[in-house]
């Protein structure tokens, strides 16, 4: 080994180590327990809107999931709004009772789109109306549960996790990963919010 190479190597060994800060992973616990004020407001508007359905513990989840109790109000990635994230072309559809009607020539179910007038009216609700967006959060997933209370759920999804799957991904939800991923997240929430001991 040359000198110049011995000294660099060995100045390498000896030089003091730089002590990184531990990096603090987040926690879905240490989340809920440090939520801001107004956080806090969204998660018991949530809570007690949900209640009058026996949907609190649901509708606080999807509070947090979809908006982290009001941080987050839009999704850069798709049209979704507001604290419950909204989907506004079915929110749209649903308030100005949108049809559908059936194709013979393709078979199956054509949906009427609402017009770009009609998705800026209800995005706008979305985001600035915490009531209008926990009633079509509710009618959701009550679409949900008379799915369920109609059809047998297959053994690998239970009634909740097809309902959480359908706010998601709507009809054909145990078919699409991200519906299925994000009722599972929304179990983990759910969880965390009995186990807290919270009850608005």
């Amino acid at each position: 080994m040359k000198r110049i190479e011995f000294i660099l190597y060995t100045g390498a060994l000896l030089a003091p180590i730089k002590v990184l800060p531990k990096i603090k992973k987040r926690t879905l616990l240490g989340d809920w327990n440090n939520l801001t004020n107004k956080q806090k407001i969204i998660r018991d508007f949530s809570y007690e809107y949900g209640k009058k359905f026996r949907l609190e513990k649901t509708l606080t989840a999807i509070a947090w999931q979809e908006s982290s109790f009001g941080k987050k109000l839009r999704n850069p990635k798709e049209e979704s709004r507001g604290i419950f994230g909204g989907y506004a072309v079915t929110v749209a559809r649903r308030h100005f009772k949108l049809g559908a009607y059936y194709d013979p020539i393709k078979d199956r179910t054509v949906y009427t789109l609402p017009t770009p007038q009609q998705l800026r009216y209800v995005k706008g609700r979305l985001l600035l109306e915490k009531e209008f967006a926990a009633e079509h959060a509710i009618l959701q997933l009550q679409e949900g549960i008379s799915i369920t209370n109609i059809n047998k759920i297959t053994p690998r999804l239970g009634k909740w996790q097809y309902i959480w799957a359908y706010y998601n991904g709507g009809t054909n939800c145990e078919n699409e990963p991200l519906a299925l991923k994000y009722a599972s997240n929304i179990y983990k929430k759910v969880k965390i919010i009995r186990l807290s001991g919270y009850n608005g």
